[in-house]
């Protein structure tokens, strides 16, 4: 569990209710003890590991799971991955290409996309590669996050 935005009550009437089945999760990050609180109201379905990592397809064996849908959910897997599959195909001047995922969120820093990243993830699955430079730039490469700041800078050792 990662480090929660905001506290979480689950003394809350609209978490604590009568009838809950499972608590879905959409922060990015929640701690343990506030994971530990909210399993005493009812199941919680939350990311297993680091938030924002998950791939799809794992994200959909979650829910999948958690509905009671496994085997639906396993269909949906099948019918997305050979539809990237055609799109990739249809697009044959991807495959090999490579790319930096990166955002600037804040006026003074590029956001880099780590590999793991699921959007990095299903780029490559469409054929594409990660730069080579998204790993050199990578000053912290554990630190646990799906993206690392680089200064503007830096940005032209991109490549």
């Amino acid at each position: 569990m990662g480090r929660s935005e905001r506290p979480v009550d689950p003394d809350n009437g609209s978490i604590a209710r009568p009838g809950r089945t499972s608590l879905w999760l959409r922060t990015p990050a929640i701690t343990q003890e506030e994971y530990d609180k909210l399993s005493k109201v009812a199941p919680v379905v939350a990311y297993p590991e680091k938030p924002w990592a998950l791939p799809w397809q794992d994200q959909l064996t979650v829910v999948g799971k958690a509905l009671g849908l496994s085997a639906q959910a396993e269909q949906l897997r099948a019918k997305t991955d050979a539809h990237i599959a055609s799109l990739a195909a249809a697009n044959p001047a991807l495959k090999g290409k490579s790319f930096v995922y990166a955002a600037t969120n804040q006026a003074d820093q590029l956001n880099v996309f780590r590999a793991d990243d699921p959007r990095v993830a299903l780029l490559v699955q469409l054929g594409m590669t990660v730069s080579p430079s998204v790993a050199e730039l990578d000053a912290d490469p554990k630190a646990g996050s799906y993206f690392y700041p680089l200064s503007f800078e830096n940005a032209s050792k991109m490549r």
